[in-house]
């Protein structure tokens, strides 16, 4: 271990608050939650007197760290700041106060966000039943944790707080260009001409498919199959995510009569959330079928596909699909509905020309994206090697952020 670092109980510095208030009836109490995997805090229904059944709640200050006991193998802890002050916790949220002297909120905080942190608190749940698992305020602070000197703290948390300004710059970056291609494809698909005609879906895929996915149950599954079984989740927000874990063998595949996708085709969300949204099925990807909530659209136009795309994520297309939805406990838009949705369509040569635009913002997005995904891979490394003091941040450090 460096010199100057501790390995320590996270009690020494911390002690649990016994601070309460009583609830009067009549009485309204702003409260918080905490959210899972040290993400933060929730703003929650406030409590009511005479209306919750607590008779005291802990009242919330800043830099006091928070957890939920219940469920806590979620490790849903997290430092609060400023703008938590006023706020109120139930008794199954355990409150310390922190020793700032010897412990820096801000370090703590980052500990909240650390794997092996949560490790650590996973290990000390106790219950038998898995969502009920609680974690005593005695345990939390028999977790031994790696601590530098304060010093040392600080400069771990200024470096991370740089790589997350870093990380927010780039993603509000990120929502401005999202916000622009938006626009512009608003624009775009609203303009219209005289050459534009009005058709739908079932004309457009009337010499082509248009089809539901496929029943397939968990008994017709194999997960040692060649044949892969997309599902809604593989439609994400627009984009093929590509997530599907289900199998199925080529003797199920042809038994059920699955449909075959095939490069372009046109996948359409079936259900709430996220309806009406499509995705483009892509190259290199073994034999799939898809589940029965997502249709296929195949046109045998790539260029057409993938304008279809472009327009079925358009807001118009999915507040029209959104109103067709049938069904109480499991709402769905039906193919016969779906086929029935009006829009109206440029000729080939216009929508080459708005997809390939369009495709120029996502370029631009997509590579957003990646330089994200790397600057928080970046930060998780950093993060660990830092808390677990593999590197020392030297002292001069602070004398070059001094000067800047």
């Amino acid at each position: 271990m460096r010199n100057g670092w501790e390995f320590v109980p996270l009690g020494k510095y911390i002690k649990q608050s016994k601070k309460k208030i009583k609830v009067v009836d009549g009485e309204e109490y702003p409260a918080i939650g905490v959210m899972m995997e040290g993400r933060g805090f929730v703003t929650r229904p406030p409590f009511i007197g005479g209306k919750t059944t607590y008779k005291q709640l802990t009242p919330i200050e800043p830099d006091q760290l928070v957890l939920r006991s219940i469920t806590a193998w979620e490790a849903p802890i997290q430092v609060t700041t400023k703008e938590h002050s006023g706020f109120h916790v139930s008794g199954v949220f355990p409150v310390f106060d922190i020793d700032a002297k010897n412990l820096n909120p801000q370090y703590l905080s980052l500990l909240c966000r650390y794997n092996p942190f949560w490790e650590s608190m996973r290990e000390r749940t106790v219950g038998s039943v898995l969502r009920r698992k609680t974690l005593s305020a005695t345990a939390l602070m028999d977790i031994p944790v790696h601590l530098p000197p304060l010093p040392e703290q600080k400069r771990i948390v200024d470096l991370i707080t740089s790589v997350d300004s870093y990380i927010e710059a780039l993603q509000q970056q990120l929502d401005s260009a999202k916000r622009s291609r938006n626009a512009v494809l608003h624009e775009l698909l609203t303009t219209g001409s005289d050459d534009w005609i009005e058709t739908t879906l079932g004309e457009i895929c009337a010499d082509g498919l248009f089809a539901d996915g496929d029943w397939v149950e968990s008994k017709d599954q194999d997960p040692e199959g060649d044949y892969r079984l997309l599902q809604l989740a593989d439609i994400g927000d627009g984009t093929f995510l590509n997530k599907s874990d289900r199998w199925m063998n080529r003797e199920q595949f042809n038994r059920l009569g699955c449909t075959k996708l095939e490069v372009n085709d046109v996948l359409i969300a079936r259900m709430p959330d996220p309806i009406g949204r499509a995705c483009l099925f892509p190259e290199g990807l073994p034999v799939c079928a898809t589940v029965v909530d997502v249709a296929i659209v195949r046109t045998g136009n790539e260029t057409l596909q993938k304008f279809l795309a472009l327009l079925i994520n358009s807001s118009d297309f999915r507040t029209e699909a959104f109103s067709l939805l049938t069904g109480t406990t499991r709402q769905r838009i039906s193919r016969g509905n779906l086929a029935k949705i009006s829009f109206v369509i440029p000729s080939q040569e216009k929508q080459l020309e708005i997809v390939n635009l369009i495709s120029l913002f996502d370029g631009e997005i997509a590579q957003s994206v990646r330089v994200i995904e790397e600057a928080k891979q970046l930060r998780s490394g950093l993060l660990s090697d830092l808390l677990s003091g593999e590197h020392l941040i030297p002292a001069s450090y602070d004398k070059i952020m001094g000067a800047a």
